[in-house]
């Protein structure tokens, strides 16, 4: 197929939804409707579920709190939520969740003061460049209210839109410096505090030469090359290898739910027949342990267990465990160790110090949290040249999946010009004969709902990736993943999908005139914006309406028959707060705020669509931080400090379409002041990695620290261990505790069997 051929089969399709103003304002609206239906059905079913099912929609609320409750009502619940002062949100919930509504805020208040400014005065600017449809070049439909509407040669139009693109960087560089202003102040209060003083002058250090690491010899010297700081002042924890005492625990949980899965399931069953009346064998006799045996639910397993072999595995293992934590120094130590100091500063400026002349030996890491399920300790131990290839594998892998990644993604925005390929795509021509009604429904709905698809399943795939890359601290995965997450959502929502959206209407126009490609590309590419503008309100009103709703807890709930049969299962199930990843949740936030930077000025219609959705994300997301959601990882702000460095790359990016746009216009003027702005952000980002982010990460040697002596916090990897050593099989009660109990801890405390089979619990287990 020649360049005539594609002309004539793409040339007047391929843009007909952009052309014809009433089927692109309809695929607009039919996006929105559809999207704002969903969340309507959320809002209206919201109130009526939630003091029904308290476990599910007040999951970390508690009376003896200073959170109120919800109140009854279809609208009532939403004042306490937004109205709840950020003082006693940091206090009860945490500075990290804190930050993540601030996060929203400020992108409420970029979008919403710039959408107020900028759509009053552009888009009459650009409604008003072509006063007739039938002009050369005349744009139709909602590309009459963008830059696509604009005419070579109207230098007084660009001028103001080179006048809205300096305001807009200006804005966003004062924004950008109230929060970090904000931040450092928040960072430091909550380092400085009594409730974080022992993890903020304590710091783990890694990857200790081997002569080193022996009994007797690893705390003196360490001692000794720490005595520089702080006159010595300083308490060494070496940190031993618990990794065969955690493995031999987690097997002794596994065997202990099967037990209590199993015998709760056999009772069940027992009791529904007795509710029956059916006749049966003698109760005891059927316990009889000989007698009473199971397969495992294990596909192609055949062997027979008696749950007297589980009881003395388990009993077995738990004398095993309570040996190893008696003198624990009989355990291998690890090449790292926790050093506190007897204050921050200290610590901070031990942080920021060249130890060795070595590049890989005596790394030092901040502790944001003495916590021990905040510290990876099996990471921490191993050998830096191990950490370093998983950390380059992994990291490489992440790149290859991530290009590869565009194929499937680079579909989606094919499905906007439905149109167009049914002319040009042999197998697609049976897409022109739809109704012209559903065609362009399907335009504005199908290339939301297949990047919505596409992009939850990447996630998960890359979790799985960066827990590999050997961090010694949760907040260092958490930060990975945020990195690798945002520059996942960038190239994929924002290139790719961009390109893939405009490339339809470009390409016929390339092969007729191959020399006029960057007056093509720039008259065309703008109106990908279009395709953001549903994307943005259809990804707020749907991620609003699942979190509302919470149809993954509904599922969970519905399918515990079969998933969790033990009463523990259940109660944990009911009573465990849903965990978020902020590092798969900010970078969400940050990419929708970067699409709205970059297209204010190309489309300004986009600034109200992002003001909508963050208006809505920011009311929700304060429900789920109040009442539902717990944030395991503590960064102390970090986090939120990457978020806000993620923005620069969506201002450089606006900064640097419209230089490309103002140099192809061959407007010299507006071209010259957009450098300017390029140099002026470029000039200020550097004065924030300088400048701003030090005072940041770290406390300043003038802080005012009142004298505290130094305390020796206990700090140990068996905390965990020892909190779960004492395990109890709860079941219903009946004649096998009697027989059972001899051999390990068994306890029916609040479980009951009704007649149809259902086990009740009145309290949690006795070893929680």
């Amino acid at each position: 197929m020649d360049g005539s051929d594609w002309n004539r089969t793409l040339g007047h399709e391929a843009g007909k939804a952009q052309r014809d103003q009433n089927l692109s304002v309809q695929s607009f609206l039919a996006s929105l409707i559809v999207s704002a239906g969903i969340f309507v059905i959320a809002v209206i079913a919201f109130p009526l579920l939630k003091d029904r099912y308290p476990t599910i929609y007040k999951r970390i609320w508690s009376p003896g709190t200073s959170i109120p409750d919800l109140p009854s009502g279809p609208w009532a619940w939403i004042w306490p939520v937004v109205t709840i002062p950020d003082e006693r949100i940091i206090r009860e919930r945490g500075l990290d969740a804190f930050l993540l509504l601030r996060l929203l805020r400020t992108a409420f208040l970029i979008a919403g003061p710039l959408a107020l400014v900028l759509i009053p005065v552009l888009v009459p600017l650009n409604i008003t460049a072509t006063s007739h449809l039938h002009e050369l070049n005349a744009s139709t439909g909602l590309n009459r209210l963008s830059w696509s509407n604009l005419q070579p040669g109207q230098w007084s139009r660009y001028w103001g839109q080179v006048s809205a693109c300096v305001a807009v960087v200006l804005y966003i560089g004062l924004i950008l410096t109230q929060e970090l202003r904000l931040l450092r102040r928040l960072r430091r209060e909550a380092l400085l505090h009594p409730r974080s003083h022992s993890s903020a002058r304590s710091i783990l250090v890694t990857d200790i030469p081997p002569d080193w690491v022996q009994e007797g010899v690893l705390v003196d010297r360490l001692r000794d090359f720490f005595a520089r700081f702080h006159h010595g002042d300083v308490i060494i924890h070496p940190v031993r290898d618990y990794r065969s005492v955690t493995n031999k625990v987690a097997r002794r949980n596994r065997l202990a739910d099967l037990l209590e899965e199993r015998l709760t399931r056999q009772m069940e069953h027992d009791a529904s027949l007795n509710g029956m009346q059916r006749p049966r064998t003698s109760f005891r006799r059927r316990w009889r342990w000989s007698q009473w045996r199971w397969r495992p639910d294990i596909p192609g397993a055949h062997r027979r267990v008696d749950i007297a072999q589980y009881a003395r595995k388990i009993k077995a293992l738990t004398h095993e465990i309570e040996e190893a934590l008696e003198d624990p120094s009989r355990l291998p130590l690890l090449p790292c160790a926790v050093l506190q100091f007897s204050n921050p500063v200290t610590a901070h400026i031990v942080c920021q110090v060249v130890h060795t002349d070595h590049p890989f030996h005596l790394a030092v890491h901040r502790l944001d949290s003495i916590e021990d399920d905040q510290t990876l300790w099996s990471h921490a131990g191993d050998p830096w040249r191990e950490r370093l290839f998983n950390r380059i594998v992994t990291t490489v892998f992440n790149l290859i999946l991530s290009v590869f990644w565009i194929l499937p993604i680079s579909l989606t925005g094919f499905l906007s010009q439905l149109a167009a390929l049914s002319r040009g795509v042999p197998w697609a021509r049976g897409i022109a004969s739809l109704p012209p009604s559903l065609l362009v429904t399907l335009q504005g709905i199908l290339p939301q709902l297949a990047l919505t698809a596409l992009m939850n399943l990447f996630p998960s795939i890359l979790t799985m990736l960066v827990e590999r890359q050997a961090y010694v601290t949760r907040a260092e995965v958490e930060r990975s993943l945020q990195s690798h997450y945002f520059l996942f959502l960038y190239l994929q929502v924002f290139l790719v999908v961009s390109i893939a959206s405009a490339i339809t209407v470009v390409l016929p126009a390339l092969l007729d005139r191959p020399r006029s490609t960057p007056l093509v590309l720039a008259e065309n590419l703008p109106k990908a914006s279009n395709y953001f503008l549903s994307y943005l309100l259809l990804s707020a009103f749907t991620q609003c309406a699942a979190l509302l709703l919470r149809p993954w807890d509904w599922l969970s709930r519905w399918s515990w028959p079969w998933s969790n049969r033990s009463p523990r299962a259940r109660w944990k199930r009911e009573t465990t707060p849903a965990e978020a990843r902020l590092g798969l949740i900010v970078p969400v936030i940050t990419n929708l705020l970067c699409l709205a930077i970059i297209f204010s000025v190309i489309a300004p219609l986009i600034l109200a669509c992002a003001a909508i959705a963050f208006g809505l994300l920011w009311v929700t997301y304060r429900y789920l931080v109040l009442y539902v959601l717990a944030i395991p990882v503590n960064s102390s702000g970090l986090l939120h400090w990457r978020a806000l460095h993620h923005l620069f790359v969506g201002l450089y990016t606006f900064e640097l379409c419209q230089v490309g746009l103002f140099a192809l216009a061959r407007a010299d003027g507006p071209l010259l002041c957009m450098i300017l702005a390029v140099g002026g952000t470029a000039i200020f980002h550097y004065l924030v990695l300088s400048r701003i982010r030090p005072t940041i990460e770290y406390l300043p040697s003038d802080v005012n620290i009142s004298g505290r002596k130094i305390e020796d916090v206990k700090i140990t990897v068996s905390g965990r261990i020892k909190s779960s050593l004492s395990r109890v099989i709860w079941i219903p009660n009946s004649p096998i505790v009697d027989q059972i109990q001899n051999e390990i801890p068994v306890s029916s405390a609040g479980l009951t069997v009704d007649s149809l089979g259902f086990t009740h619990y009145e309290c949690g287990p006795p070893d929680m």
